[in-house]
């Protein structure tokens, strides 16, 4: 808040004075920057008139005035002849700037005025505001107490420490209350164990081990209806190949291998590898003809004769 008071607070004309005849005034600066900066001066002065800033163009004529008619004399180059013309020009337009300073100098303390008297009351006000909150009840308090939903529907908010007499009256019907309702929930039969649960929700210092008790069960139900579907399958299965019990159990035994021989057992084997007859010449009969390779052979073990050829038959 002191910042803000203190951006806000308009100046004084003493304080504008001040201000505008403290600047730094270079002799070894040519005459004529110092008559461009005082032109500069005056027209940024005739803005801030124009937009209502009375102070900020107070400061900026003031400044004018001051350099015009105090610095700029003692310049060095001020006595020669070409600068004498112009010092002449801008002296010859101070009474103009001293006449608009003449009509910003009420404004200004004007406004000063109700500043002060503003700020005066504002003090006034703090100081009688700090000593009534001795005694006058927490308003905080009481603001927070109507804007409570319990209490928002009321009329009246009371305070406890000022209707002792009340708050006392009301404890006792919450305890005539309670104790009712008490003696109905064990009419009812709910022992207090069972009621103390209730309204707790139960003791959650093993929610843990039961939690894990809880998956172990899903676990074993998972499994048990797993096992069931098995035998469900197997026994679907069964229905298409019925076998005794005694057969079944027969048949899980694997078979008896035959015992090996004593060549076997060697390295010898048994094996008989068939005998392949040697080839035979092809013979030729008188007439030309060509013998099989092999004669039909009777069952008694007797070469036959061969087939006469067709054309002789």
């Amino acid at each position: 808040m002191a910042g803000s008071t203190q951006v806000s607070k308009p100046m004084s004309v003493k304080e504008i004075y001040a201000k505008a005849v403290d600047f730094e005034f270079n002799p070894f600066i040519a005459l004529k920057y110092w008559i461009r900066t005082a032109d500069t001066l005056l027209r940024e002065a005739h803005i801030y008139e124009h937009e209502d800033n009375d102070q900020q163009a107070y400061l900026l004529l003031m400044r004018y005035a001051t350099l015009v008619s105090e610095r700029l004399p003692s310049h060095p180059s001020a006595n020669l002849p070409e600068n004498k013309k112009a010092l002449r020009l801008l002296q010859k337009g101070l009474p103009a700037i001293l006449e608009r300073l003449e009509v910003l100098k009420p404004r200004i303390s004007k406004r000063y005025d109700e500043w002060e008297r503003a700020l005066e009351r504002r003090g006034a006000l703090n100081a009688a505001f700090e000593s009534e909150k001795s005694w006058l009840p927490s308003r905080s308090r009481m603001e927070f107490a109507a804007s409570d939903p319990a209490v928002a529907g009321n009329r009246q908010t009371l305070a406890a420490d000022e209707n002792s007499e009340l708050a006392v009256k009301l404890a006792h019907k919450e305890i005539r209350r309670r104790d009712a309702a008490r003696k109905a929930t064990r009419q009812a039969g709910v022992s207090e164990e069972e009621e103390q649960e209730r309204r707790t929700a139960g003791l959650w210092d093993d929610w843990e081990a039961a939690l894990e008790k809880k998956d172990s069960a899903i676990l074993q139900d998972e499994d048990e209806m797993r096992r069931n579907m098995e035998a469900s399958k197997r026994q679907m299965d069964g229905t298409h190949n019925v076998v005794p019990d005694g057969a079944r159990k027969r048949s899980t035994k694997p078979p008896s291998r035959p015992p090996r021989s004593e060549q076997q057992r060697n390295g010898h084997s048994e094996y008989r590898y068939p005998s392949i007859s040697k080839s035979r010449p092809v013979g030729y009969s008188e007439d030309g003809s060509t013998e099989s390779r092999h004669r039909s052979i009777s069952p008694n073990g007797y070469h036959l004769p061969p087939k006469p050829p067709k054309e002789r038959v």
